[in-house]
């Protein structure tokens, strides 16, 4: 009784749902157990017991990308098996789910990276895919299909990428190709600022040379105005000394003549008075008259040598004023013709230096054309160069890749042959995962042919009586085309 009471309890632990299961009988309980503690089930019964913790699938396998690339991949695959659904689990698979998720996680993983280009494996760019994005696909074609084996992926994690040493190589050597490229467009880039800065120095050298010139000119012809301008000054004042003196001469001469004529009178007029004092009291009447006509005389001589002199000094004046305004106005004709033919000298040097800009100018250009047209010259050949170079590791991958992808299908038939499948479990299973693509949508415009009659293990199961055609509607009535 002890023995037997002690037989009678098993116990369920904290992360663990059970099954009651008789191991004389083989029958099993259709409810699990997942309370933990103790539980009675009787003496020849025992537990199989599902973990309800996380567990993890460490894979090691080789598969392939877009481009037909080997690839060598560590992945770690975090799942839980769904309480819920053991009793299922266990009637499909019995204990063995793990090796099932191990086959089936390899086949999605392997279908999964193959959706990607090589470069995605490499890049860190989220617009182009990374690694954590390829990790997600996998997880999300992973959870589809263990979802129908009853548990839930919670994460795929890559922990390593091994690319082949041909692909690291033509990364390389592409590399290499466009730093090459742009240390050529570099350079081009140099040289041609480098022409820009020769022409910009030269054209400011002539122009520098031009404006000193011009400046030189202006000095010149300024200096020459200015000497002629004290020139002028000084001709009018020797003019203006001159007449000064000769006015003081002729005035000089005038006042002589006049103390003279002075003289000559007052000499006269003793003379005369002498006569008349000496003459007679009969006389002084017809002196006094005389001396009366005489005085009138002077005095009208006197008046009209008064006029004659104003008149002469009025004619010199007009005459000199008349020659200075002649020399004015020679002067200012002499200035504006100056003016004129500096103003010209002044336009046909612009013209000048506005033609030889403009021939620079000319120059400057056409030596741009001649550098833009020899830079792309050469960045075309380049891009050539490059384009054939990559057209040759495509094609060169795209070969590789064929061919490795034929590898991989032979490796795939031998790893299910070494999962212990005979040649009839292998065909069922490739034929099984066709259909299921097939129902799925996976492959909608795929069409799949069955010959019944030289495939018996796909019979089984037909109802009794049932012929090849039957089956075949039937299948198609399931919805496979």
């Amino acid at each position: 009784m002890v023995i037997c009471l002690a037989l009678n309890w098993h116990k369920v632990g904290e992360t663990e749902v059970c099954i009651a299961y008789d191991k004389y009988t083989q029958a099993y309980d259709s409810v699990p157990l997942s309370s933990p503690g103790l539980h009675s089930i009787g003496p020849t019964r025992s537990l199989l017991c599902f973990p309800t913790n996380v567990q993890v699938l460490e894979l090691d396998l080789s598969c392939r990308t877009s481009e037909g690339l080997s690839l060598d991949l560590k992945v770690d695959v975090e799942y839980r098996l769904q309480p819920s659904e053991v009793i299922n689990l266990f009637r499909e698979v019995n204990m063995n789910y793990e090796a099932l998720y191990t086959r089936i996680a390899l086949s999605e993983i392997r279908s999964t990276a193959s959706k990607f280009a090589g470069m995605t494996y490499l890049t860190e760019n989220p617009g182009q895919g990374n690694r954590e994005n390829i990790s997600l696909t996998m997880q999300t074609d992973l959870s589809s299909a263990l979802a129908a084996y009853h548990a839930n992926v919670l994460h795929v994690h890559m922990s390593a990428v091994g690319l082949p040493t041909s692909f690291e190589q033509a990364f390389t050597t592409v590399e290499s190709l466009k730093l090459e490229q742009r240390q050529v467009a570099a350079n081009l880039q140099v040289e041609l600022q480098r022409a820009r800065i020769n022409n910009q120095t030269k054209v400011i050298e002539i122009m520098a040379a031009n404006d000193q010139q011009r400046v030189e000119a202006e000095i010149a012809i300024k200096q020459a105005q200015q000497g002629r301008s004290a020139a002028l000054v000084t001709a009018e004042q020797e003019g203006r000394k001159r007449m000064v003196q000769a006015q003081s001469s002729r005035e000089t001469s005038v006042i002589s003549a006049q103390a003279q004529v002075e003289t000559a009178v007052a000499a006269r007029d003793a003379a005369v008075t002498k006569a008349r004092i000496e003459g007679e009291a009969a006389l002084r009447q017809a002196e006094s008259a005389r001396a009366s006509i005489l005085a009138q005389e002077k005095a009208r001589v006197a008046t009209a040598e008064i006029a004659r002199n104003g008149e002469l000094i009025e004619v010199r004046n007009l005459a000199v004023k008349a020659t200075l305004q002649a020399e004015t106005a020679r002067v200012n004709e002499l200035n504006t013709a100056d003016i004129a033919v500096a103003k010209e000298v002044a336009s046909r040097e612009a013209a000048i230096a506005q033609k030889e800009s403009e021939l620079l100018r000319v120059e400057v250009e056409v030596e741009r054309w001649l550098l833009e047209a020899q830079a792309k010259a050469v960045r075309v050949g380049v891009e050539a160069n490059a384009t054939r170079a990559s057209a040759e590791t495509m094609l060169a991958a795209e070969i590789e890749g064929l061919r490795q992808q034929k590898q991989a299908e032979k490796d795939k038939l031998l790893g299910l042959k070494a999962t212990g499948m005979n040649n009839t479990e292998v065909l069922r299973f490739l034929y099984i995962e066709s259909l299921k693509k097939v129902v799925q949508g996976g492959e909608g415009q795929a069409k799949i042919f069955v010959d019944y009659q030289k495939s018996p293990m796909f019979l089984e199961g037909m109802p009794a009586g049932a012929t090849a055609p039957q089956l075949s509607g039937a299948v198609a009535l399931s919805g496979s085309r």
